[in-house]
């Protein structure tokens, strides 16, 4: 829920401590042309869906903006995306990223809401400078 962690755990960084607040979001009813441009305003390549409550729906993808510039965003969203929680722990996530070969992930909390993206080189970063911290 982004409330900071305590004990043995706190160590550990986690999604919520690499986590980029400032994503792209648009709306079910939202025309993908107006996305588009909003995403290359930001300096990315996808949007995360959601609803009225900031509830994750689904991710549309920058294939989408080319192929389908007039067409509303439900009818080429993908939906129900992987998420994570805030708490995950890096060490858990980044392997399995870097296995799959995922670049970013949505991180929600428990009840859905968008806290943001956890992008792997952000995690790699902070995960490998905890590593020299701790060699210190």
């Amino acid at each position: 829920m982004g409330l900071p962690i305590e004990g043995k755990n706190s160590a550990y960084p986690t999604a919520g401590d690499a986590v980029q607040r400032n994503v792209p979001t648009c709306f079910l009813n939202e025309r993908v042309s107006v996305v588009s441009r909003r995403v290359e305003t930001a300096g990315g390549d996808m949007a995360v869906v959601v609803d009225g409550n900031g509830v994750v729906l689904g991710r549309l993808r920058q294939k989408s903006f080319a192929q389908h510039p007039e067409v509303i965003v439900e009818d080429v969203m993908e939906d129900g995306p992987t998420t994570i929680r805030p708490d995950t722990k890096l060490a858990d996530i980044i392997p399995r990223m870097q296995a799959k070969n995922v670049n970013h992930i949505i991180v929600t909390t428990a009840n859905g809401r968008l806290t943001g993206i956890l992008s792997r080189a952000d995690g790699e970063t902070l995960l490998a400078y905890q590593t020299n911290q701790q060699q210190e």
